[in-house]
């Protein structure tokens, strides 16, 4: 079933620009030359990680300029270059995505499985108001993550064949604990349950930070919460793969599991 959105929802998810310009915060402790090209690179460069991706999630114009073929993704590049390597390795039938917004990641990920000649992408979503793509090996599924006829019409596609998950729909724990419940058994041995965005769990909650947005959005917590209560009641079913963490900017701490 599908959700029709309020206008100014969807005039806020279609808004965005390139960024303007770039505001890391300023460090001291730079040793590059100080020259014209030094001044402009010192600041930028002597941020740290934390620095950086606290700037990426907050600054939103860069984040909503990250795009595939013109489709906003909102990820990090780093995390794009991930999926490639393990839908290359892995070669899953089925993945499935649960949540895709514009539709961006969606229409990267059929292009990697066209480029493979194998493979399709299951892209549920609540409503597709904002949604840009279609491609031969993408099969649409509208609906909340939560209802029983979205899981039973997906069981059916994916019936015998090897799957993979992604969530990226709603964030809030409470959210990403049901569809961890729902979800995570479709996973096949050797494919991987991928849990965006415990990135937001992980900010302080200070005054005027990022991370008092995250907290006024999330009070109950976000997916890295969710996911590691998973793991604790079913220790059995997955690992952790932090190899695939090795870029070390990614939306997904702790969110890339092999299922055992």
């Amino acid at each position: 079933m599908s959700v029709d959105l309020p206008p100014e929802v969807i005039a806020k998810k279609r808004a965005r620009r390139p960024p303007a310009q770039y505001l890391l915060p300023d460090r001291s402790n730079s040793r590059m030359k100080p020259d014209e090209y030094g001044t402009i690179y010192a600041s930028r460069w002597s941020a740290s990680i934390k620095d950086y991706v606290a700037w990426y999630f907050a600054y939103k114009p860069v984040l909503h300029s990250v795009t595939w073929m013109g489709v906003p993704t909102r990820k990090f590049v780093t995390d794009l270059w991930i999926y490639q390597e393990i839908l290359y390795e892995l070669r899953p039938e089925m993945i499935i995505e649960l949540g895709s917004l514009f539709g961006g990641t969606t229409l990267y990920l059929a292009h990697i499985c066209e480029l493979m000649n194998f493979g399709q992408v299951v892209s549920i979503d609540v409503s597709r108001q904002v949604y840009q793509v279609s491609h031969p090996r993408i099969i649409e599924v509208t609906g909340s993550t939560t209802s029983p006829d979205v899981l039973q019409t997906v069981r059916g596609l994916c019936q015998d064949k090897k799957v993979m998950v992604i969530h990226d729909g709603a964030h809030g724990y409470e959210q990403v604990s049901k569809d961890l419940e729902n979800w995570a058994p479709l996973v096949s041995s050797g494919q991987y349950l991928i849990v965006e965005d415990g990135v937001v769990d992980i900010f302080e909650n200070v005054p005027d930070t990022i991370g008092s947005t995250y907290q006024s959005n999330y009070p109950s917590g976000g997916p890295l919460k969710a996911l590691t209560e998973y793991l604790q009641r079913f220790p059995n079913q997955f690992e952790i793969d932090e190899t695939r963490e090795r870029f070390l900017i990614t939306a997904a701490p702790r969110g890339y599991l092999l299922k055992l």
